[in-house]
């Protein structure tokens, strides 16, 4: 049987590690074992900690301005002696720490509308579910809300409602499009006053007779790829 050979005290194998590496010399002309150059100091030094009275500083601004701007933090460094870094990331992790300012649930941030509101501008809906922009900043005067927060009532309404059927799009007119067909093969991308002037031919709105333009460059870029 063969024998396993005796493993290696500590000491040993240290030695054989040390004796494998290669010397590196130092700038100084040293030579160190172990392959690398030491180093001056490995450890990081001890983190400077803010003093007492410029935390108290800085503390009593953050109670009325919690976001400075850069300006009130350049008078807040030169007045307690400290970078501008220092004190930008000394705000900004007091408003990490704040509670207060951490986002809140959906449930608490929606504001609701309170149940006589809510009642009148139901009324509202049944009477007109598409009431006008004047309409619809009467209603809101009437409740003492937001023009927005109305509009919206009533958009979410309409999209909740069976009933209420969007508008079908209005084609253009049979004597218009061999007007704006001619006009197309003449240019393709018109003046606003030539848009303004075929609007009036035709009897549409110049934002109408500007989309069909739009519309028929795409078909014919359309028409050039498939052939």
């Amino acid at each position: 049987r063969t024998r396993r050979p005796s493993p290696l005290s500590t000491a040993q194998a240290n030695a054989a590690v040390a004796n494998r590496q290669p010397s590196v010399v130092s700038p100084l002309g040293v030579p160190h074992a172990g392959g690398s150059t030491p180093t001056s100091s490995t450890a990081q030094p001890p983190a400077r900690r803010m003093s007492k009275a410029a935390r108290d500083i800085l503390l009593e601004e953050y109670k009325h301005n919690p976001n400075p701007d850069a300006a009130t933090i350049a008078r807040l460094a030169k007045q307690c002696r400290e970078s501008q870094r220092r004190v930008k990331v000394f705000f900004l992790n007091r408003r990490a720490k704040e509670p207060s300012r951490a986002r809140a649930p959906p449930s608490k941030r929606v504001r609701t509308f309170d149940p006589a509101t809510k009642e009148f501008l139901l009324a509202e809906y049944e009477k007109d579910p598409k009431p006008s922009t004047a309409k619809l900043k009467e209603i809101a005067a009437q409740v003492n809300e937001e023009f927005t927060r109305v509009r919206a009532f009533f958009n979410n309404r309409r999209f909740l409602d069976p009933t209420v059927k969007c508008s079908s799009r209005r084609q253009m007119s049979r004597d218009a499009r061999p007007i704006l067909e001619r006009a197309f093969l003449e240019d393709a991308r018109p003046s606003t006053g030539r848009v303004k002037e075929l609007a009036k031919q035709v009897g549409e709105t110049p934002a109408r007779v500007r989309t069909w333009f739009s519309n028929r460059r795409t078909k014919q870029k359309r028409l050039e790829a498939n052939s």
